[in-house]
């Protein structure tokens, strides 16, 4: 009898297993775990993340938050490019000039001034010049007001949603402030943009004789570009953005790639040079441990469905998949699992969603590739026949199946709770035969 119990048993605990392990399916984790152990640094915090991907390599205190001083300009400079025309003149109100302190970094700019938007992206990103936020701001927004709205509005729709803005510079101020992994997400998205690519890694400019003043020189105040003659350069370096105030301490923002992997290492509450050396010891951990690799091409075809009226609805892949694991990590262990929808609508849009397939590594999942269609389906039906693949594969949509398999567990649990019980009660008045 104890036999038919631990039977049952076991067949219930498969049950469940098996939902536990769909539920978790979709769970994805940034971070990448490691089996080398991390440098050990001084800044209070720090983080690697992948641009092309956001998986995090490195990570100390990245959702506490700090304040960022000029790595704010980092969003500043995100949003011009992406709202301002680069020939547009921006003209220098008395409220841009005068409102920062005059011993912060500025370009000396005067009321009435005219520089166009590029130029004063140069000076923004090159020289720090605070005054300048201020009038980039004024002329994307109307007023620093209005534009710090603006980047506390994009911060949420980047998940960066620890990260609050007062103004456009990064002086301090009690309420402007970020965390590593914020500022991590604001930089991973700017660095797309190639106009700002080409200008943090610019290691000289000059802004032409203005209708107030002379020729400006400007020089890059990021250390570890490789055009820089210092001890810090870093080869593979692509620039970023250095912050100072006496509350934050120093700030460091560095883009650097390396057989074809781009990283992205954000410092905060960090002194000067160890900003620098701990930046390179991040990133040299980065690049030597871990690789940047592909699972899935845009385009590729995927799995067709089924359908009573049409052949197939025929699906492809929406975008390129990548991931990131150590490179001791074994390859060809990588599995995948496609997940399609149970049922589909009366007609299916060019490019909709329609399913998944899912990545994982030593059981967890790592990456996920969008299912879309090839092309408009004008359908009379809504449900389909469930097709699989030779992968290893299953049909659900998330919402709907769950319930469905934990019903059906709960049936086949009672089903078998009630054979048990009869079971025992047969065991119990069975004959006996004595010797």
């Amino acid at each position: 009898m104890k036999s038919i119990g631990r039977l049952f048993m076991s067949i219930f605990l498969i049950f469940m297993m098996n939902i536990t392990i769909f539920a978790y399916e979709l769970n994805f984790s940034n971070v990448v775990p490691s089996d080398v152990t991390p440098p050990t640094i001084l800044s209070e915090s720090a983080i690697v993340m992948e641009a092309k991907t956001g998986k995090v390599i490195y990570e100390k205190n990245i959702h506490q938050q700090y304040f960022p001083a000029s790595i704010t300009k980092i969003m500043t400079a995100y949003l011009a490019l992406e709202y301002g025309d680069l020939d547009g003149i921006v003209t220098f109100s008395e409220e841009a000039v005068f409102s920062i302190e005059r011993n912060s970094s500025h370009l000396w700019m005067v009321p009435e001034e005219q520089i166009t938007l590029e130029q004063a992206l140069y000076g923004m990103m090159l020289q720090s010049a605070n005054e300048v936020s201020n009038g980039i701001a004024e002329f994307i927004s109307g007023s620093v007001e209005d534009f710090t709205k603006l980047m506390n509005q994009k911060a949420q729709a980047l998940e960066a949603y620890q990260t609050h803005f007062v103004n456009p510079h990064g002086l301090h101020d009690e309420q402007h402030y970020t965390t590593a992994y914020d500022m991590a997400l604001i930089a991973k998205e700017a660095f797309k943009n190639p106009k700002f690519r080409e200008i943090i890694q610019t290691p000289r400019y000059e802004i032409p004789p203005t209708n107030k003043n002379d020729i400006r020189y400007l020089h890059n105040q990021h250390y570890m570009l490789p055009n820089r003659k210092t001890k810090y350069l870093y080869e593979g370096c692509l620039g970023g953005k250095t912050g100072y105030t006496d509350q934050a301490r120093h700030t460091l923002v560095t883009y650097a790639v390396k057989d074809g992997m781009e990283l992205i290492c954000v410092i905060l509450k960090s002194e000067k040079p160890q900003m620098y050396e701990e930046t390179t010891e991040l990133l040299n951990y980065g690049f030597d441990h871990f690789s940047l690799i592909p699972l899935a091409k845009k385009n590729t075809p995927s799995p067709s469905i089924p359908l009573k009226s049409f052949d197939v609805v025929k699906t492809t892949l929406e975008n390129d998949v990548y991931t990131v694991l150590p490179k001791s990590a074994k390859r060809e262990e990588i599995q995948k699992m496609t997940i399609l929808p149970y049922e589909i609508q009366s007609s299916v849009k060019k490019h909709e969603l329609l399913g998944y397939i899912i990545f994982s590594y030593n059981n967890q999942p790592i990456a996920k590739a969008n299912i879309i269609s090839q092309k408009d389906y004008d359908l009379s039906i809504e449900e389909r026949s469930i097709g699989m693949t030779p992968e290893k594969e299953f049909s659900s949509t998330p919402s709907f199946n769950i319930k469905k398999i934990i019903l059906m567990v709960l049936a086949i649990f009672l089903l078998l709770g009630g054979l048990f019980s009869i079971l025992s009660v047969l065991y119990a008045y069975r004959p006996i035969h004595k010797r």
